[in-house]
């Protein structure tokens, strides 16, 4: 089941001037359930990718507590010494996640 297999979904992202994403809102799973909304820096989000942590881009399903509707899975891809955070595996040219809507 892929629930199990989710430690955070991503609910929205802000990015910054060069494209770049700078904030992140995302529930995290803590045991059998999420937390409340939380603020990841982009740098805050890396490291628990590089840590093998599993995310998703999603949104809650209202009056369901944590009950997701997951859209895409969330990877770190490598391309000329650099890392960025994308929706595809392979290499990226930058951060990229369109499921995922603006703040």
């Amino acid at each position: 089941m892929i629930k199990n297999q989710v430690d955070g979904v991503i609910e929205t992202v802000r990015y910054d001037a060069n494209g770049r994403l700078s904030l992140i809102r995302v529930y995290e799973r803590h045991g059998p359930t999420y937390s409340d909304l939380i603020l990841l820096s982009r740098d805050q989000l890396i490291e628990k990718l590089r840590n093998k942590k599993k995310f998703y881009v999603g949104k809650r399903i209202r009056l369901l507590a944590s009950t997701f509707e997951l859209a895409s899975p969330v990877f770190l891809s490598h391309r000329a010494g650099m890392e960025f955070i994308t929706d595809r595996q392979g290499s990226a040219t930058g951060d990229s996640l369109p499921d995922a809507p603006l703040f």
